[in-house]
């Protein structure tokens, strides 16, 4: 089925400005947060691994995304972006152009193998 690979996408493997590496995500929380951009219709943080921004990127595309980045660790981060996918406002970027200049990762339209549920058959119930 068609999903989304996210890698980093810097040759070099640095990640961007949006992503501060941490040990665990209580050493966040002490942290001074990631600025968010106040005009932006929509912010999403958190703290985790990859595993989590792939997460988060999978529900604002509503589509399943893969974690193959590489990347290891744990990380703050913050991002703003438009709920248009499309956006051509500079100011306010698409989620994936945010996803991109803010994290230093990229998402890539790819098909792969997805869970899915197939229900086979649906009876009304019984009585007692």
């Amino acid at each position: 089925m068609p999903i989304y690979s996210l890698i980093v996408e810097r040759s070099d493997g640095r990640l961007g400005p949006g992503l501060q590496r941490v040990n665990d995500c209580a050493e966040a929380r002490s942290r001074k947060p990631v600025a968010a951009v106040p005009e932006a219709p929509n912010n999403a943080g958190g703290c985790g691994p990859m595993n989590a921004i792939a997460s988060m990127a999978s529900r604002q595309l509503a589509a399943p995304v893969v974690n193959n980045t590489g990347v290891t660790g744990t990380f703050a981060y913050s991002l703003s972006f438009s709920a248009d996918l499309l956006a051509t406002n500079q100011d306010v970027p698409s989620f994936p152009t945010a996803l991109r200049d803010q994290f230093g990762l990229k998402l890539e339209p790819t098909r792969g193998p997805v869970d899915v549920l197939v229900i086979e058959s649906v009876q009304p119930p019984t009585e007692n």
